[in-house]
């Protein structure tokens, strides 16, 4: 087993090889005696002292991070199997993590603090290998709800926050050596702080019609834009049943705080009367079946914002997937005026509603 490359641009390391079992890592600054690691980094080069300051030829901070790297790897070594339980991977996660963020204390305690809830939930689950974390496992784990408030569902901001730490752990143990699968975190967990959204324009959206129905193997993207023209916000999307949708009257129900019936367009009408007739009631239509509220609205938003940058949308214009349904609200605006417009994206201000379409209207008394 070869030394990890973030190991090999060190062809001697400062170590200090107390027992078999246990690695010591030496004081900044002093003069310090070798262990000769070249047998892990594959090299014959050897050294008999050294100051630490002299050898780095780069920050303090960066040698120990990957002296708490090589720790770790040492003890993978020392391991027949190169199976590291979860507890052993307890022990040796942290310090690398606040050498990999010391110059930012808040940071690496903040990283610290989530990988210990992160092995916490793994030991609840019975988790005993790294091997045995799935990309379900950990989405569950960042939208797990905290006893800290109250067993609610986290925010967005939250669950950001904990595939960041995630993926903070997952290269530490990919320059362990422990991992080499790839990257099993997930799409970008959006934050959602004042993005901003324009109304997509009429060729856009048709654009978008066609390439959410262009696919070799259907994924449901149809749908999401089908019922995001109907005006539906993600949150709204995520909680719509067959049973929402009147065929006859070619309306949909949304529910939540700003429950209303909107009309279905005609190529909306299309893709929701073939789905209704294969999903069972009471069943939500894009998202899986369980999901907690906030969850699933975010599942809405991440595919709705896939499917405008894959179809060559840039994101920068501002385009993006709430642009869908601002864009129907913008078309209704043209031909039956504000308050149409507002009643059909749910909200209760014109004022708010007139900024969203960025539309200028003046009231005069």
């Amino acid at each position: 087993m070869r030394c990890p490359p973030a190991i090999q641009i060190h062809v001697i390391v400062v170590v200090t090889m107390v027992t078999p079992q246990r690695l010591l890592v030496p004081t900044h600054g002093a003069q310090l005696p070798l262990f000769d690691v070249c047998a892990l980094a594959g090299t014959d080069a050897r050294q008999d002292d050294v100051n630490v300051h002299d050898f780095l030829g780069q920050s303090v901070s960066d040698f120990w991070y990957h002296i708490s790297v090589l720790r770790g790897f040492c003890v993978v070594l020392m391991k027949s199997d190169k199976q590291l339980e979860i507890r052993e991977l307890v022990e040796v996660l942290p310090s690398a993590l606040m050498m990999r963020y010391s110059t930012d204390s808040g940071t690496s305690a903040k990283c610290i603090k989530i990988a210990r809830q992160f092995f916490a939930v793994l030991n609840h689950l019975g988790v005993e290998h790294l091997s045995d974390v799935t990309p379900e496992l950990l989405d569950d784990f960042y939208w797990m709800p905290s006893r800290r408030h109250s067993y609610q569902e986290p925010s967005s901001a939250t669950a950001a926050n904990r595939q960041w730490a995630v993926r903070a752990m997952f290269e530490v143990f990919r320059e362990m050596g422990l991992w080499s699968v790839g990257d099993i975190s997930g799409d970008t967990i959006s934050r959602e702080y004042g993005r901003s959204s324009r109304p997509a324009t009429r060729e856009e959206l048709r654009h978008i019609q066609v390439a959410s129905r262009n696919v070799l193997i259907p994924n449901g993207d149809e749908l999401l834009v089908a019922m995001a023209l109907c005006g539906g916000s993600a949150s709204e999307i995520a909680a719509v049943c067959p049973e929402d949708i009147d065929l006859v009257s070619s309306t949909i129900q949304f529910t939540g705080v700003n429950q209303r019936v909107n009309h279905i367009d005609e190529w909306s009408f299309d893709v929701l009367s073939e789905a209704v007739t294969k999903i069972p009631q009471s069943t939500p239509m894009v998202v899986r079946p369980g999901l907690a509220p906030q969850r699933a609205a975010h599942s809405v938003t991440v595919r709705l914002n896939r499917l405008i940058t894959r179809d060559g949308f840039s994101t920068k214009n501002d385009l993006t997937g709430v642009s869908i349904r601002l864009g129907a609200a913008r078309a209704l605006l043209d031909t039956d005026g504000l308050e149409a417009a507002a009643t059909f994206l749910g909200n209760q201000s014109l004022d708010a509603t007139a900024k969203a379409l960025r539309y200028e209207w003046w009231v005069r008394s």
